[in-house]
This record gives structure tokens, C-alpha cells and sequence, in this order.
């Protein structure tokens, strides 16, 4: 499979433009890409005509007709080939053909081709790491995926700042099996930030998109062709609390308990009575050694929980014609903030774009679907990452007056690193 990387093209027009291994294809009936902020990688579907059609300069009709119909199918369009694919000169989706389905049926001759952003290999693969413990030169999320995706070509654009506030060095652990957006995706929830695809073929690290300071998308402004809210209150809890019990005794009973402050659904009154939600756990964040780590950790998940259960209920489907935001003036773009300032629906509030669909077809012509979301729905949910395993992970600790490896010292290994256990085997016991 050919590499592929972000090529600086020129793109001929604004209109949607695809190259196969380098050569614009502009004889389809029907396109899709899907990008969102919560599935790696984007993907994409063509639908190519071999027959038929009328000349014209728009993207929608098939202006290239082939003489050799089996050179076309099988040399333009096949598994493995990179493809690049821009809409407003933008890189939407920088990936590989993965299937061609080809069909013939009542004298109709099309190809289905099917395709994935060139991040999907972090996906499908395992780490070309040896498997251990995050190393000290990482620092932040940004050395992470620079050590755990350079060697597969993939960049990061870190638009944090490198923004670490938990330590991952000596913390974290990975396996041979892992798969290197499995590990990352782990170290960036941990961190509380966003990892997601860029038409690129790159990944980013970044926070939930901050307010927008542009116009508000009205009734004037918009191009919607259909707008529909939703709210629900399925999910949800009036109350969370989170019983910590450290010593692993019954929770609610053992008195060793820790008791974490509870946090409360936005707007409770909503909810019926009573109905709340307990969580135990021991899990917690490194901390100083005492109960803090445990305790921060579990009240941080309760907010979670609260605000993430509210945000996901509130919803926003829009089906946009073309593919630009009125606020913007450029293509819709995940992980972006928009207001929505509507009379019908009636909405008046600031969403978060999660997921789009851009989409052309001959009869329905040129439209982006588009999911908006609450901020709070985006909230990253907080866990712990696997300490490492007392005897297993640890720096050795070394005693240079004893090294007889016959179990009377303290330290858990010697100055050779022998393992500080007595092995005395019989005397039929059988050498290496």
C-alpha cells in the first residue's frame, strides 16, 4: 500500500474534488464521508457510474467517458489506492481505498468503493513497541502519541498547548497486543482531552471547542433544510454519590469508607423524586499517599456523570444545503462551537459539532447532516491508569553490602537484580 501524506495541491475548484493516487475522479453518482469526534477513523463511499450521463462542469454529473470500461474498473479504482478528497479546497479525508463491490444489473454497470482515512492503521495494528511502562521522556500527550505513532507515519497536532495536568511517565502501561489509538485514546481520557482524525490523515489532541465569538446562525442565515430538537430526561439522576471503599469491604457497611461529596443532575426538578444513583469504585489518581488521589478521583466522576448525562439528552439534527457554516464561512468542522439562535425550532443556545456527514447525490444534490451536542455531553469521563505491579515494574532497589540472594534482605532485589527468594532444589533435580 502506497504512503500517503497531506499534500499542499492546488485544487482546481471549490467543489468537491477527489484524487486517486493523484488523478482527480470526477465520474460518480453519489459520495459520503463521515467524520466525527468519537469514531477513528473517517470514512467514505463513492458510488461510480461506467455508463451514461450528460456533460457539465458540476461535480454531480459523469463527465469522463472511458472507452475502456475494464482498464477504468479495475486499474482507477481498486483496494490500496490513496486517496485524497478536498470540498472548499479543504482536506477533508487523506486515506486508502479498503473495498470495491462492482455490480451490473438491468444494463446498469456501477462500482461501490469504500474507503478509510490513512489513521486507521493506529487502529488495526499493534503497537511496534516492546511492551512496558510509559518511559520518562514522555511528558505530555504529545510526546505519547509522537512515541507511539511516529512509527507509522502518523502526526499529532497537539492544539493543547501541552497541557499535561497528570503525570503519565512511570504510570501507565502498555502490552504487545495493544493497538496504538487504544493506548492513546486511554492516556488522552485519562488527561481529560479529546483525541480525534483530521482530513489530514493526522490526529489531535484538544479540548472541548471554547464559545464562539461569532454570529449566531438564524432564520435569515441559515441554510437548513430540516432542524430537529431533542431533549429526555432518559439517563438521568437527580443525585450522584460514589461510596469509596478502599479497604474492599461491603460498601455501605464496612465503617473504613470513604465518603466522597455527591453532585446533582443540572436541572433536578425535571426528574422524578428519589431517583438517584450510587456508584462504588476503588480506583483512584496518583496522589500523595494518602486518601486524595482516591477521593478527587470519584467525586470527579460523579460531576462527570452528572453533566455528561444531561448534555447527551440534549440534542440537535440538522441537514444543512451545502457544505459551508454561515457563521464561519467554511466548511463544517467536528469538534467546533455554533450558536443557534431559531424561531422554528425554537432554539437559543450554543452546541458543540459532534459528528457530520457530507454528502452528494444526483437527485438530493449537495448536504451536510449534522450532530450537535451539548458541551457537558462531551465531557470526558475520569479514570485511573494501571499503576505498575509491585515485583513486576518497579525500579530495583539496590543494597551494595549484601548480594547472597538467600531472602534476609530487605530491598525486593539485590546489586545483580536477583530476585530476593531462597532456591535451594533438590539434589535430583535435573540441570539446565
Amino acid at each position: 500500500m502506497t504512503d500517503v501524506s497531506a499534500l499542499k495541491r492546488r485544487v482546481p475548484t471549490k467543489d468537491l474534488v477527489i484524487y486517486i493516487d493523484g488523478k482527480i475522479l470526477n465520474r460518480f453518482e453519489s459520495f459520503n464521508i463521515t467524520q466525527s469526534i468519537d469514531i477513528v477513523p473517517f470514512t467514505f463511499e463513492i458510488q461510480y457510474a461506467f455508463s451514461g450521463g450528460e456533460s457539465s462542469n458540476s461535480p454531480l454529473d459523469i463527465v469522463t467517458k472511458l472507452t475502456k470500461e475494464d482498464d477504468d474498473a479495475r486499474g482507477l479504482l481498486k483496494a490500496g489506492q490513496k486517496v485524497e478528497i478536498y470540498l472548499e479546497k479543504e482536506p477533508v479525508l487523506t486515506g486508502y481505498i479498503t473495498s470495491v463491490a462492482e455490480a451490473y444489473s438491468h444494463e446498469r454497470h456501477v462500482l461501490y468503493v469504500d474507503g478509510r482515512s490513512r489513521t486507521s492503521v493506529l487502529v488495526d495494528a499493534s503497537t511496534d513497541r516492546p511492551a512496558g511502562m510509559i518511559p520518562d521522556s514522555v511528558i505530555s500527550l504529545s510526546d505519547a502519541a509522537d512515541f507511539f505513532f511516529k512509527g507509522f507515519g502518523i502526526h499529532t497536532d497537539d492544539r493543547t498547548g501541552g497541557d499535561t495536568p497528570r503525570p503519565i511517565a512511570g504510570f501507565a502501561q502498555y502490552t504487545i497486543t495493544d493497538k496504538p489509538y487504544e493506548i492513546m485514546a486511554g492516556l488522552a481520557q485519562y488527561e481529560g482531552k479529546l483525541l480525534y482524525d483530521h482530513g489530514q490523515g493526522q490526529m489531535v489532541i484538544s479540548d472541548v471547542a471554547k464559545p464562539t465569538n461569532g454570529k449566531a446562525i438564524s432564520d435569515t442565515t441559515h441554510k437548513f433544510e430540516s432542524v430537529v430538537k431533542h431533549s429526555t430526561t432518559l439517563g438521568r439522576y437527580r443525585k450522584y454519590t460514589s461510596l469509596l471503599n478502599s479497604y474492599g469491604g461491603p460498601a455501605g457497611i464496612d465503617k473504613s469508607q470513604i465518603i466522597v461529596p455527591s453532585s446533582q443532575d443540572p436541572y433536578p426538578d425535571e426528574l422524578p423524586p428519589g431517583q438517584n444513583m450510587t456508584i462504588v469504585s476503588q480506583a483512584a489518581w496518583p496522589s500523595d499517599g494518602n486518601t486524595n488521589g482516591l477521593a478527587d478521583l470519584q467525586k470527579a466522576r460523579v460531576d462527570f456523570l452528572a453533566r455528561k448525562n444531561w448534555g447527551r439528552g440534549q440534542t440537535v439534527s440538522v441537514t444543512s444545503a451545502g457544505f459551508i457554516n454561515p457563521s464561519t464561512g467554511k466548511i463544517w468542522k467536528i469538534n467546533s462551537s455554533v450558536k443557534l439562535n431559531l424561531t422554528k425550532p425554537l432554539i437559543n443556545d450554543e452546541y458543540i459539532v459532534q459528528a457530520i456527514n457530507f454528502r452528494i447525490d444526483r437527485n438530493e444534490g449537495s448536504n451536510t447532516d449534522l450532530v450537535l451536542v451539548k458541551r457537558e455531553a462531551l465531557t470526558i469521563e475520569p479514570i485511573a491508569i494501571n499503576p505498575s505491579f509491585a515485583g513486576t515494574n518497579i525500579s530495583p532497589v539496590v543494597n551494595t553490602e549484601d548480594s547472597s540472594n538467600d531472602g534476609s534482605l530487605k530491598s525486593q532485589t539485590d546489586k545483580n537484580n536477583n530476585l530476593n527468594i531462597k532456591d535451594n532444589p533438590p539434589s535430583n533435580a535435573k540441570g539446565t
